[in-house]
């Protein structure tokens, strides 16, 4: 049997290894979080740049089948959203190409969004295709 003096210190050094076990846990926790939080962002933004791609197909389409009649009207045009809330940092460019096939004329809208979010951009390219009746 060991005597008391012997003994002496070994819960100072179970209390050491429990704090750093217990901060190597934290400083694990705190990278995850931090990781979700980015991908989190990415996310959002990404969904920013899909909604303003389509908004870009949406106004294509809007010249190209003009509510109140009209001739239809394909170019190309670029979109600034960041003004809008929803939208903050997003451009839109959108194009349309003019085909025949079969002697009816087939419209191809690209519209490519992006959304600067400062620390990072994401782009969406989306692509319609619309013909006459």
């Amino acid at each position: 049997m060991q005597t008391p003096r012997l003994q002496q210190g070994s819960a100072i050094v179970i209390a050491v290894f429990i704090i750093v076990v217990m901060s190597l846990l934290a400083a694990a926790l705190t990278r995850m979080l931090q990781d979700s939080h980015q991908g989190i962002g990415y996310e959002v933004y990404g969904t920013r740049a899909y909604l303003a791609a389509n908004a870009g197909i949406e106004q294509g389409l809007l010249k190209l089948f003009p509510l109140g009649g009209g001739a239809p009207v394909c170019g190309s045009a670029s979109l600034d959203l960041s003004a809008q809330t929803a939208f903050h940092g997003c451009v839109v460019e959108y194009a349309c190409v003019e085909k025949v096939v079969d002697s009816k004329k087939v419209y191809q809208i690209d519209s490519t969004a992006k959304c600067d979010a400062g620390e990072f951009i994401t782009r969406r390219k989306i692509q319609a295709q619309a013909k006459e009746l």
